[in-house]
């Protein structure tokens, strides 16, 4: 439950943060980024970029879906979490 918020208050501040982020959205430690573009060309650089860094995301359409295990530490959420940031701050 501690994990869950933590993931929605970073997440939450990422979609303050960068324009390309429509929502951000979770219930416990399952979230979605939902983007503010269809261009599949863009999408497509955005999960490349993220696996590149070793952050292995499901998308689907213009939502980045993210799903890690429980035992993900509260540094491992930071870490990631700005791992995405920084993915998409490249897009904008």
């Amino acid at each position: 439950k501690e994990k869950g918020k933590l993931l929605n208050k970073l997440g939450k501040n990422i979609e303050e943060q960068l324009d390309i982020v429509k929502e951000y959205r979770n219930n416990g430690l399952l979230g979605c980024f939902e983007l503010n573009t269809n261009n599949e060309k863009v999408l497509k650089q955005i999960s490349t970029n993220l696996f590149n860094a070793n952050v292995f995301c499901f998308r689907r359409e213009n939502r980045i879906f993210t799903a890690p295990p429980l035992i993900i530490t509260n540094k491992e959420i930071k870490d990631t979490t700005n791992i995405i940031k920084n993915v998409l701050l490249k897009i904008e």
